[in-house]
């Protein structure tokens, strides 16, 4: 299949909008009580989130939000020609009071870890 470069821009700048408008429906949220505010790169491989870092180890489901976020953004690099091997999301949960850096998540290797540790505890 072959794509315009305008075709192209025009796709990822939709793609664009669309991770932009899930942003704001998570810090609208009321589900994601912890998250507070959410910034990116250009290029969605990272993102910083500013939280309430004590809901947020005392919640279950907040962590979810950032699974939505992490396929939407590795779907984008997909489509903006970064390989397979290559594209990751990388999360740095800021505490909203301090802004120290909590915790680091990046997908999908930390999904891989996951499941290759539940693989080797069978």
């Amino acid at each position: 299949y072959k794509m315009s470069k305008s075709k192209h821009k025009e796709m990822l700048k939709e793609m664009g909008d669309t991770i932009d408008t899930s942003i704001k429906e998570i810090e609208a949220d009321e589900d994601f009580p912890s998250i507070k505010k959410i910034e990116h790169n250009k290029s969605f491989t990272e993102y910083t989130i500013k939280m309430d870092q004590e809901l947020y180890e005392n919640s279950s489901l907040d962590g979810f939000a950032f699974f939505n976020l992490a396929y939407q953004s590795l779907y984008y690099q997909l489509f903006n020609g970064v390989s397979e091997d290559d594209y990751k999301v990388t999360f740095q949960l800021k505490n909203e009071e301090t802004s120290k850096t909590f915790d680091t998540i990046v997908y999908p290797d930390d999904i891989q870890t996951d499941e290759n540790e539940t693989e080797g505890n069978k």
